[in-house]
């Protein structure tokens, strides 16, 4: 093809020609030690190196190794037996009952929230009701949970903030807002930014986004970078909101993630391990052993009976047809002469039927291992039959206990207390209620971080659309209960009176 620009990153990088049709290339290594197979099993592992790539007009930022460390992380939790189940509550314990407005008051050195309720600033509410009217993809309440789910993920999310074009008196500036997966959406510069020069966060203007496992058979969505110093420059814009991790220059590098990773990878082989052992593990634990006389037995009949056949054959009597399943004539019904095969055939019609009458229901419960004894004691030779030790309890006790320790390492990693995940170091339910209660409240009042940055656009919103209420000192919160204890509560006032 005709090259155009040739982009190299290392030993590894694509050519475009003048049509825009890619082609990815390596310099393969001059390593002795390294052969061509090697370079391309080792370049087929990595489809982006270094911390940027050029496509689509674009410099774009990789997140991960590959670009794909959102997607590997949702892989990794989906396969998960617990995290997906400890990420949607946390996601329940963060969101509570939803946004409401609030003030805060400091009396006694504490700061307090006061929430106002829908009736107080019904203008607010309604424009959070009008979203989906207005053409947005979610309402408020599910743009909320998305967030809120991309931030216990990754840590960080993309926000669209669609805006009403040529504004008519009554019109809100932003019309609403759409969340976008970190799995979809890139930071991205529609500059060339060389290798020599750092990347850096306030280079990159725009937001691409795309699939990027299949990248190469479409076109990218590109929007501008949000920037609080001129919000309205372009019709839409996405911002990006991360909770910065310590030495990360672009993305978020989710905490839990690295320390976990291993962990969370050997859970989820475990239930593997137990399956792949039951299903291949020997039901009747039996090794069968045959004895040498036997095979000789079995060897003078066929003999004996190619013989018979031979000379029955001469004199025009009925040939005999069959021995232990193995066929003494052929298609022509003709004598065969004695082969050895047909000794492995008989013992192959032997152990077919012992397994089919030792198998029973279960798919495996007919295992048995065949061995073939040279030597006998004195007295009567018979087919041996000896149990095979296999330690089952003690191989999925071992898989159990360690099973355990990941999620005890898991729980801590994801700063949720067993007391109020449901899951006790056993795995187990745990229901102490002085536990429950204390560390629920120890975890409600640690929420008030995750909640700033996943309300970072709704109150930027409220700003804008609501000046009048912003200036009053009011902000956007997500309103959880403080459950108080049972005997601190009136017997009218209890949780089971206003569960319907």
């Amino acid at each position: 093809m005709t090259t155009t620009t040739i982009s190299r990153y290392g030993n590894f990088g694509v050519a475009e020609d003048i049509t825009g049709k890619k082609m990815t290339f390596q310099v393969l290594s001059t390593s002795d030690a390294q052969s061509i197979e090697d370079d391309i099993a080792e370049f087929s592992n990595y489809g982006f190196v270094g911390d940027r790539f050029n496509f689509d007009g674009f410099t774009i930022a990789t997140n991960g190794e590959r670009n794909t460390l959102p997607d590997e992380l949702r892989v990794l939790v989906k396969n998960n037996p617990i995290l997906p189940e400890i990420l949607k509550k946390q996601v329940r314990f963060l969101y509570g009952y939803g946004p409401y407005l609030y003030d805060e008051d400091i009396s006694d050195n504490l700061l307090k929230r006061k929430w106002h309720g829908r009736t107080e600033h019904p203008e607010f509410f309604m424009w959070l009701e009008s979203w989906t009217k207005n053409g947005l993809r979610d309402n408020y309440e599910t743009y909320f949970k998305k967030v809120i789910m991309n931030y216990y993920y990754t840590e960080d999310y993309f926000s669209k903030h669609l805006h009403n074009v040529g504004r008519r008196i009554g019109m809100f500036p932003i019309r609403g807002l759409e969340h976008i997966w970190t799995t979809r959406a890139r930071l991205a510069s529609d500059q060339l930014i060389p290798n020599i020069n750092e990347l850096k966060d306030e280079d990159l203007n725009f937001v691409v986004v795309g699939d990027w496992l299949n990248m190469y058979t479409q076109r990218l969505e590109a929007y501008a970078r949000f920037r609080e110093s001129n919000p309205f420059a372009d019709e839409n814009c996405v911002n990006y909101v991360c909770d910065a991790s310590f030495g990360d220059m672009i993305y978020s590098s989710p905490t839990y993630y690295w320390g976990l990773k291993d962990w969370i990878k050997g859970s989820n082989l475990n239930p593997k391990y137990i399956n792949s052992f039951l299903k291949h593990s020997f039901g009747a634990k039996i090794n069968c052993i045959i004895p040498h006389t036997w095979f000789v037995t079995i060897e003078n009949k066929f003999r004996a009976l190619c013989e018979e056949n031979h000379d029955r054959d001469q004199g025009g009597i009925a040939l005999i047809e069959k021995y232990e399943n193995v066929k003494l004539i052929n298609d022509s019904n003709e004598p065969l002469p004695y082969n050895e095969s047909m000794v492995q055939q008989a013992v192959d019609y032997k152990i077919e039927s012992l397994m089919q009458v030792m198998s029973g229901e279960g798919k495996n419960q007919g295992k048995i291992f065949f061995s073939r004894a040279f030597r006998a004691q004195e007295g009567i030779e018979s087919w041996d039959f000896k149990e095979i030790p296999t330690k089952y309890g003690d191989y999925i006790d071992a898989i159990t206990k360690v099973d355990e320790r990941m999620v005890k390492v898991i729980l801590a990693g994801k700063g949720l207390d067993p007391a109020i995940s449901n899951v006790g170091s056993e795995g187990i339910f745990n229901n102490s209620g002085a536990q429950v209660y204390y560390n629920y409240l120890v975890y409600l009042s640690s929420l008030t971080h995750a909640e700033e940055y996943c309300t970072q656009d709704i109150n930027f919103a409220l700003q804008v659309n609501f000046p009048q209420i912003y200036n009053q000192g009011l902000r956007v919160g997500l309103y959880r209960n403080v459950p108080q204890r049972l005997e601190e509560t009136s017997p009218a006032n209890r949780p089971s009176n206003n569960i319907q």
